[in-house]
């Protein structure tokens, strides 16, 4: 009975709490860390395959039809900027991404990168279809 009584105070007290703290923080870093340098590597691969796509897009509205109206321009100028960007900042990320991909340990550049790629995706998106609307009042 005396036993269990230590067991159980010892599991709760300070060095205890402190211990199952830490060991959980190593196992949830272990992980972390995998995961980092697993989609450093996705990331790089996501952008060779969308490269390409802003170049169309720029291409496309480059040299295609000219605009008649004030609100056209607008609308075709900001989408060709917006991919401008957008290609630009899928450039850098190949170029940072190409080199953090052989690395065997995981640093906060990794952890940042993961989430900043998402962030700037997302607001990319949301200028592109911001300019949208200067054409299409609702969609449907």
């Amino acid at each position: 009975m005396k036993v269990i009584e230590s067991l159980h105070n010892n599991q709760w007290s300070y060095e205890g709490i402190k211990r199952r703290i830490l060991r959980a923080y190593k196992d949830y870093s272990r992980v972390s860390d995998e995961c980092a340098l697993i989609n450093i590597r996705r990331i790089y691969h996501l952008s060779i395959i969308a490269i390409p796509l802003p170049v169309i897009c720029i291409i496309l509205f480059a040299f295609g039809k000219s605009y008649d109206t004030e609100v056209l321009k607008t609308w075709s100028q900001g989408i060709m900027g917006s991919h401008f960007v957008l290609l630009l900042f899928l450039i850098v990320l190949f170029l940072v991404t190409h080199r953090l991909r052989n690395k065997k340990k995981a640093g906060l550049n990794m952890y940042l990168l993961q989430y900043l790629v998402v962030l700037v995706i997302m607001a990319t998106g949301i200028v592109i279809v911001t300019f949208d609307q200067l054409v299409t009042t609702n969609i449907t």
